[in-house]
């Protein structure tokens, strides 16, 4: 494609925020405002304009390289979690497939009362009581889980209009910078180690955008599931302890012969030492102890889980995590779903539990092992009996996130420090 296209794509857009936002504020590279929007010139990969919709007290000025717009023309709204913007119009730019960033103290409350079109500080009560399944107007299926004990300060809402699945991106612990925010779009909205003042190769296949947010799960041939999104929290800045994140997936079976439906979730459950170098605490003694997560169905029984609780020590090798399509393909309908494992790792103890509803996973990371020094990631599946022609379904979910400092005495009298959250989770078809 030669010459430049005055209809900019998303994956395009973002690119260029990324690439600006790796290069500092002020970047030589951004295009002069024209008042009209370029794409990225494929030919010297230069950064063009992008438009931005920005407004409700965002506690930052736009960077030189994006042009403010109206509404209706805007590849990204960005606003504040106190914005006035309507949900008339909230709703209306999801449809047409415009991504949300909120920004700002209870970003997520804000997200969820703009499109549930109830009050910010109705929200936590409207969720424990159920509010989320009186309907929404969005023609899109998703999910999310919703903490009653932490606080989101950015939220993407990200519609793909292709696949029919409304993802989420959050951020906790963070502060409201320009900086900040852009660094967050960058790294959650494409896939590309950038560098200079220059956007990434439009030939490389991370650069795009749909990599980044595929809606559901690598699945196989002649699988049968409706994805229903996917939803992404990171909080950073746990320090001195560590990091920690959370991405998770669903999906439903199309079944029309069975009596009963069946959902699928992956989590892929993650932390971090600061003993890592990369973690840029205050201190660097904390390692890895322990992880864990109670999930409890309040629709439905538990049909499959894993991974599965072991007997004996810690294994030398193994890999953590679990594949659901082995334990789907005596279902009518014939459906799988193949999600991804980790590698395999050294000195981790699983441990759970499953009963009606409700499947507990304990991971008991040895002190002395590579893992507790090291960043940790399980991925815990379920799938979940419900009855015929089930439209959405929810869970708690209850985590905890333990670290430890040696000190000089060892592991037994070592300090340790805890972070947990709880809160439910809701997925729509």
């Amino acid at each position: 494609m030669t010459g430049k296209n005055l209809f900019p794509t998303r994956r395009t857009v973002l690119k260029a925020i990324g690439a600006a936002a790796a290069t500092g504020v002020g970047s030589s590279s951004a295009a002069a405002h024209t008042g009209e929007s370029e794409e990225i010139d494929r030919s010297t990969n230069n950064i063009k304009t992008v438009r931005v919709f920005m407004g409700g007290a965002v506690p930052f000025e736009l960077p030189s390289y994006v042009e403010q717009s109206g509404l209706g023309n805007a590849d990204l709204i960005l606003i504040s979690s106190k914005t006035d913007l309507s949900h008339g119009n909230i709703i209306a730019a999801l449809k047409t497939g415009t991504p949300i960033a909120f920004v700002g103290s209870r970003a997520f409350d804000a997200a969820i009362a703009k499109v549930y079109k109830t009050g910010i500080d109705e929200v936590p009560e409207f969720v424990r009581t159920g509010g989320l399944k009186t309907g929404h107007e969005l023609d899109y299926s998703f999910g999310f889980e919703y903490s009653y004990k932490k606080s989101d300060d950015v939220v993407i809402l990200f519609p793909h209009k292709e696949t029919g699945t409304l993802n989420t991106y959050r951020l906790r612990n963070s502060p409201h910078t320009q900086s900040s925010v852009f660094a967050f779009l960058q790294n959650k909205l494409i896939r590309a180690d950038l560098a200079g003042d220059t956007a990434p190769s439009v030939n490389s296949q991370q650069t795009d955008l749909t990599t980044q947010t595929v809606a559901c799960p690598p699945a196989k041939d002649g699988d049968s599931w409706t994805c229903l999104g996917s939803d992404s929290i990171d909080e950073p800045t746990v320090c001195p302890y560590g990091n920690r994140s959370r991405t998770h997936w669903g999906a439903k079976l199309i079944d029309n012969t069975s009596s009963n439906d069946y959902f699928a979730f992956e989590t892929k459950f993650q932390m971090s030492p600061s003993m890592n170098e990369n973690q840029n605490c205050s201190s660097d003694a904390w390692k890895n102890d322990f992880l864990t997560r109670t999930i409890t169905f309040n629709d439905g029984s538990i049909h499959s889980y894993g991974p599965h609780p072991e007997e004996g020590e810690f294994s030398t090798s193994k890999s953590i995590g679990f594949n659901l399509s082995g334990s789907l393909n005596g279902l009518s309908g014939g459906g799988s779903v193949g999600f991804e494992k980790t590698k395999s790792r050294s000195g981790v103890k699983t441990g759970g539990f499953s009963g009606n509803g409700q499947v507990d996973y304990d991971f008991n990371i040895k002190p002395g092992g590579n893992i507790a020094e090291e960043t940790f990631t399980s991925y815990l599946g379920q799938v979940v009996k419900t009855a015929n022609d089930t439209s959405d379904i929810d869970y708690g979910y209850d985590d905890m996130w333990r670290w430890f400092d040696p000190g000089y005495f060892g592991y037994e009298d070592a300090d340790k420090h805890e972070e947990t959250d709880v809160g439910t989770a809701y997925w729509s078809v």
